[in-house]
C-alpha cells in the first residue's frame, strides 16, 4: 500500500481543522440590526439630507442621500416616523403604509430610486442577512388607485424592487427581487406590512444598490411613484 507523505497528510488535517472552525458562524462573526431608533426626530418628521450631510450612518453602514438645495428634492435615502397612511401623492412621500416602523418601532427609513442613489455603502466586508420591506403610502394609493402620472394597477402588472450586492471590486456577487406589487396572478397583491426579505444570498458585499422597476412605465420612465420603505436590516461580519 502506498503511504502518503507526512506533509500531505499535515495539510489535510489543517484543511478539515480550518473548514471545521469557519462553519461555526458563532465563533466567527457578529450579528447587527439597524432599526433607526437612535436617530433623534421630533414626532410626524423626517430627515431627508437638507442639511448637506450626504449621507446617514448606522454602524457600519452609511445610507447615502442626495439633496438638491436648489429645488428642496432629493433621492436615495430619508428616514422617518410620519404615520400619515390616508393622504394619496407626493405631498405624502414620507410615509410608510404600515403607519410605524416594523415590530412597532416608530423610525424606518424612505428611499426615493434615482439612478444608483439608493445605495448602502459597509466600512468593511458583510453578509447581509434580511431586511423588513414595505410600500410608501405615495407608492401604494398610486398603485391602487392612480393618480395624475399613472394608471391603476391591472393584471399582469407588476412592481419589482431589486437588490444587487457588490464585492470591494466593484463586482456583482448577487441579486434579490422582492414584489412590491404583484398582478400576474390572482389574488393580486400588493404589500402592506412589513414583510421580512431574505438577503442571505448578497454574502462578502461591501455595497447593495436597490433599484426599482414597473410595468407602468414609458420608455426609461416609470410612471410608478419610485419609493419603498425600509426597516430592521440585519447582516453579519467577521470579528
Amino acid at each position: 500500500m502506498k503511504k502518503i507523505n507526512s506533509n500531505v497528510l499535515l495539510a489535510l488535517v489543517a484543511l478539515v481543522v480550518i473548514g471545521f472552525l469557519s462553519c461555526n458562524p458563532d465563533d466567527e462573526f457578529t450579528r447587527e440590526k439597524i432599526d433607526f431608533q437612535s436617530l433623534a426626530l421630533e414626532p410626524e418628521s423626517y430627515w431627508n439630507g437638507s442639511d448637506g450631510s450626504g449621507e446617514m450612518v448606522f454602524r457600519k453602514a452609511s445610507f447615502n442621500n442626495n439633496f438638491n438645495s436648489q429645488y428642496f428634492s432629493w433621492s436615495g435615502f430619508s428616514f422617518s416616523n410620519v404615520t400619515d397612511t390616508n393622504t394619496p401623492g407626493y405631498g405624502n412621500q414620507y410615509s410608510a403604509y404600515c403607519n410605524e416602523g416594523a415590530d412597532g418601532s416608530n423610525k424606518y427609513a424612505v428611499a426615493y430610486v434615482t439612478g444608483d442613489d439608493a445605495a448602502i455603502t459597509f466600512s468593511s466586508q458583510v453578509n447581509l442577512v434580511s431586511a423588513s420591506i414595505t410600500n410608501s403610502t405615495y407608492a401604494y394609493h398610486t398603485l391602487i388607485n392612480g393618480d395624475d402620472y399613472s394608471r391603476p394597477f391591472a393584471q399582469d402588472d407588476w412592481f419589482l424592487l431589486t437588490v444587487k450586492g457588490f464585492n470591494g471590486n466593484d463586482e456583482q456577487v448577487a441579486v434579490v427581487e422582492f414584489y412590491l406589487a404583484d398582478y400576474r396572478t390572482i389574488p393580486y397583491k400588493v404589500v402592506a406590512d412589513w414583510t421580512d426579505v431574505d438577503l442571505s444570498s448578497l454574502v462578502g458585499v461591501s455595497k447593495v444598490v436597490f433599484y426599482l422597476s414597473s410595468t407602468d412605465s414609458f420608455g426609461e420612465w416609470m410612471n410608478t411613484p419610485a419609493y419603498f420603505c425600509m426597516d430592521n436590516l440585519v447582516y453579519e461580519y467577521l470579528k
